[in-house]
């Protein structure tokens, strides 16, 4: 027997000048998929942790997490809320890390998101590929990792960029917020055909 479990859920500061990721965030919240910080409050333009964004992609994507088996020095066993769901996205190669850290308390940068967009998008269908070429005035300031992953978000509309000065910029290095990552979210998981 199965319980789908779906409750209309919203929060006192995701209102209406929050158009662009109000229905996305609630979506997502309804679905049990993100989580507000508290009971009421969403806390939509404050940035998401490195840890927190992985949880929340295993989360959407159903991985299955096992027993701690300490694949980064800085995730240990007592970072009970994130680690199984880390582990999983690294064992399904989502997230990645660099000489053994993960760094869970950093914030995620933009362009951090979209290369694990693309992977966890890749996990689930292994023929990804982007419907048109758009380059960003910005692209040089883009980590050589994640130039594809950011083009190829971009092509999927899983991402956006922001016009400055008459010139379309990604802002690689700008740290997402939570609503920037519910909207994300949620694009991936219509892509995947969730929605």
């Amino acid at each position: 027997t199965f319980v789908v479990v779906e409750q209309n859920k919203t929060f006192n500061d995701v209102t209406s000048r929050l158009a662009w990721a109000k229905e996305e965030i609630e979506v997502l919240a309804s679905r049990t998929i993100i989580q507000g910080m508290t009971k009421d409050r969403f806390a939509p333009n404050e940035s998401i942790t490195r840890a927190q964004f992985a949880v929340l992609l295993a989360r959407a994507l159903k991985l299955p997490v096992s027993s701690y088996s300490g694949v980064f020095v800085d995730v240990p066993a007592t970072l009970s809320w994130a680690a199984p769901y880390i582990e999983a996205a690294y064992r399904a190669g989502i997230v990645q890390g660099s000489n053994d850290l993960f760094k869970p308390d950093a914030a995620i940068t933009r362009e951090q998101m979209a290369a694990m967009l693309v992977r966890a998008l890749a996990y689930k269908n292994q023929n990804v590929q982007g419907n048109e070429s758009i380059s960003f005035a910005d692209e040089l300031a883009i980590a050589p990792y994640a130039r594809e992953h950011v083009r190829l978000a971009a092509s999927l509309q899983l991402i956006r960029g922001t016009v400055v000065n008459g010139k379309l910029v990604f802002k690689p290095k700008a740290n997402a917020t939570r609503a920037e990552s519910a909207v994300m979210l949620y694009r991936l998981l219509q892509q995947l055909g969730e929605f």
